[in-house]
């Protein structure tokens, strides 16, 4: 009897032996039932077995085995990952589904090895080189589909958090900028209004970015609209937004040019807010902006007085996933998610233009170009 065929016919056995081992490791849910636990390996077992069974050249074998030709097996995929979205529904977690994929080779094995088929002889040996391939090829799909399912599901909470964190939010903002504008307030009344409306706005700044950075690790372009935009009036407002926040820094700012293109005004205001809170987070309080249009781009310029960055650290600055340095040794409050400049960057390769920066002689300038008429990205 060869290997598929003992699978096959020994299945509910090799089932039952691989969900005792499977306990005994931990894996499996003590609230799972008996047919929750066994359907889709069962289903995944049996696509094993049919695997083994096609024709395979001796280079397709040797491809699989290296793990290069996954649409070789479409039954393997398929199951794979109808297990792994099971298993995420039914609440393993990832290391548990590892050890579940290990426990279901060693049950196959250890019932095969008990089996009274005489001496291994070398179509034994090819059935069980196949059958680890083909476990191996079940393992890696399943896990890394359940991961890629685990991201999503986090990165939509995060998304939904950030959307319903920003209503109450703006009622907060709302509020502390009416009462800071109450002429009967004064003393400390009026500081701790001012307090609160520094804050909210960063916050907003904070859950903008969180909801922006969601919607792009979940494939989705940045909603924007462009229009005919005054880059001078979204260059201003941003200054007196920063200044709020950050009333102990002082900006500088040079306009040449006309101001006019077709951009979203809103993204823009994001990209030099964002770079102008980076500069004055990590400079010595002075931040220096220039901006200049020509004829078919306009350019901005953010320059900060700072301790020159290393060029390793300089090709990660816009890697929201990489810091290079640790939280709380950022200057300023609120020093944020560390996603600002991650959204910079998406913002601008939305609007077909380019982000580079440079720090050298104590002087770091993020430089943004950008077509006067933009469109928007695919």
């Amino acid at each position: 009897m060869d290997l598929p065929d003992f699978i096959e016919l020994n299945i509910e056995v090799i089932l039952t032996d691989w969900q005792n081992f499977a306990k005994r490791l931990g894996v499996l849910k003590e609230k799972l039932t008996d047919s929750q636990a066994q359907d889709s390996a069962r289903s995944l077992l049996l696509a094993i077995a049919s695997d083994m069974r096609t024709h395979q050249t001796a280079a397709e074998q040797d491809a699989k085995g290296k793990g290069e030709r996954p649409l070789n097996s479409p039954l393997i995929s398929k199951f794979a990952c109808a297990h792994a979205n099971e298993r995420l529904v039914q609440g393993l977690t990832h290391d548990e589904l590892c050890a579940e994929m290990r426990a279901l080779r060693a049950s196959v094995m250890r019932r095969w090895k008990a089996h009274p088929h005489g001496r291994l002889d070398h179509t034994d040996v090819i059935a069980i080189i196949r059958f680890n391939e083909a476990v191996d090829q079940a393992w890696t799909e399943s896990v890394a589909h359940y991961s890629a399912a685990v991201t999503r599901i986090r990165n939509m909470f995060v998304g939904v958090l950030a959307h319903d964190i920003r209503s109450p939010m703006s009622a907060v903002a709302a509020s502390a900028e009416f009462l800071s504008q109450d002429s009967s307030l004064a003393g400390k009344s009026l500081d701790a209004a001012t307090r609160i409306t520094r804050g909210t706005k960063r916050m907003q700044r904070m859950v903008n970015d969180l909801l922006d950075f969601t919607i792009t690790r979940l494939g989705e372009p940045l909603p924007m609209t462009i229009s005919d935009v005054d880059l001078s009036v979204v260059c201003r407002q941003a200054v007196d937004e920063v200044e709020i926040s950050y009333p102990d820094i002082r900006i500088t700012e040079t306009f040449d040019g006309n101001p006019h293109g077709l951009w979203d005004s809103g993204r823009l205001s994001q990209v030099i807010s964002n770079l102008l809170v980076n500069a004055a987070q990590h400079g010595d309080g002075v931040v220096a902006m220039a901006t200049s249009c020509k004829a078919r781009t306009m350019e901005v310029n953010v320059s900060n007085h700072c301790t020159d960055i290393p060029f390793e650290t300089l090709q990660t600055m816009f890697n929201p996933l990489i810091r290079s340095q640790p939280i709380s040794s950022k200057k300023g409050p609120a020093a944020g998610l560390g996603l600002g400049l991650y959204i910079v960057k998406e913002i601008v390769e939305a609007h077909q233009g380019t982000i580079n920066v440079t720090s050298t002689d104590g002087t770091t300038t993020f430089t943004v170009r950008i077509p006067r008429r933009s469109k928007l990205s695919k």
